[in-house]
């Protein structure tokens, strides 16, 4: 999947991510979740971040950023 990862995916995925992390910072849920103890906010934000990368990198097209790279 990294090699078709496209800017638009990771700009999506920054903006998912923090975005995760600051809902689940102000619903309190890093101190208490579901009756249990807290959940660490980064870890619901990488998931989250990892989705919207991949969701978004394969509805979008190659723009052709990482034409210099050769394999």
């Amino acid at each position: 999947m990294a090699a078709r990862t496209n800017g638009a995916g990771a700009i999506a995925g920054m903006v998912t991510g923090a975005a995760t992390v600051l809902i689940w910072i102000s619903l309190g849920w890093n101190g208490s979740f579901m009756g249990g103890p807290g959940v660490y906010e980064i870890i619901p934000g990488f998931i989250a971040a990892l989705i919207a990368i991949v969701a978004v990198s394969l509805a979008t097209s190659d723009a052709g950023e990482y034409q210099h790279i050769t394999r």
